[in-house]
Formats: structure tokens, sequence, C-alpha cells
């Protein structure tokens, strides 16, 4: 064999390595895309309740009372430099990460998904019913469940109780 013929032989080798390297990078992204696609369609349906939102709340007072207690967790938290979650699958696999988190999740009766569900859908709906009984907005994002919306103006004065408690104990501050 000769040296031209062994070289264009790696050549061709190479490239299908280099294309079949590259490949599951591009699928990747395309299945990352579909799942975020699938997954805002998924957020359009969700309806919001109130025992699920209750049960969001508790979930995350619990953690946030657990991150006040333990200065360690408190560390850990502000050093994390993960990236932001890209999909409600990311998501989720972070709050299964924090065993604390996630086990507040489960006493609270929540599955991670739909604490983050909920979580997803509940505060886009309060910020557009801020928004829009402030006048800010006339039309709800299409994005947001009206009947969301109706849920928080139709039950005002508890979620505000529910936020004060959230924002008395925020661990972002």
């Amino acid at each position: 064999m000769n040296t031209r013929t062994t070289i264009g032989a790696f050549a061709s080798l190479l490239s299908v390595v280099i294309v079949t390297a590259l490949m599951p990078v591009r699928l990747s992204a395309q299945t990352i895309a579909a799942e975020i696609e699938q997954e805002k369609a998924e957020l359009r349906q969700y309806r919001l309740s109130m025992p699920k939102i209750r049960q969001m709340a508790a979930a995350t007072l619990a953690f946030a009372k657990e991150v006040e207690g333990d200065p360690a967790l408190q560390q850990k938290l502000k050093a994390n430099n993960e990236p932001e979650p890209q999909t409600l699958v990311d998501l989720v696999h972070r709050i299964d990460k924090e065993p604390r988190l996630a086990s507040a999740v489960k006493n609270a009766g929540l599955s991670s998904r739909e604490y983050a569900t909920v979580m997803l859908c509940y505060y886009p709906a309060m910020m557009a019913y801020g928004a829009k009984k402030s006048g800010a907005i006339k039309e709800l994002p299409k994005d947001i469940l009206p009947e969301n919306v109706a849920l928080i103006e139709a039950n005002e004065t508890e979620i505000a109780r529910l936020n004060q408690e959230l924002e008395a104990h925020d661990i972002n501050k």
C-alpha cells in the first residue's frame, strides 16, 4: 500500500470519526429545542390550584428554613456556579440534586417535576396579574393561562399572605 493511499484512508476515517463524534452534539441541541417546545406547551396548559400552590409554598418555606439554619448549606448555594436550567427536566434534576430541597418537596406532597411546574406557572401568573391590575398591560401574555391569573385574583388575600411569608425567608437576600 502506498503512503498516499494510507493517508487518504486515514483522512477519510478521521472525517467519519469527527462527524460521528459531533452528531450527538447536534442531535442534543435539536433534542433540547424540541424538549423546550414540548415543555412550553405543557406549561401553557397547566392549571394551578390553591392546594398545589400551598404545597409549593410549604416546600419552598421548609427548604428556606433549612438554609437559614445551616451556614454550610448557605455557602454551598452561594458558591453554586452551575448554569441556569434550560429545560423543565434540567430544573427537576437540580431540585433532585439538593437532598434537602428534594426532601422538602416530597414532604409537601409533590414530585420534583410538579413542584417545578407549579413554580414555573405560578410566578409568571402572579407577575401578569400584578401588571394587569396596575394597568401596565391590558392583555395577558399568550404563554400564561388566563385561568391561572383568575385563580390568583380570586385568592389574592391568601396568596399575598403566602408571598409575604416566602419573602420573609427569601434565601437569595
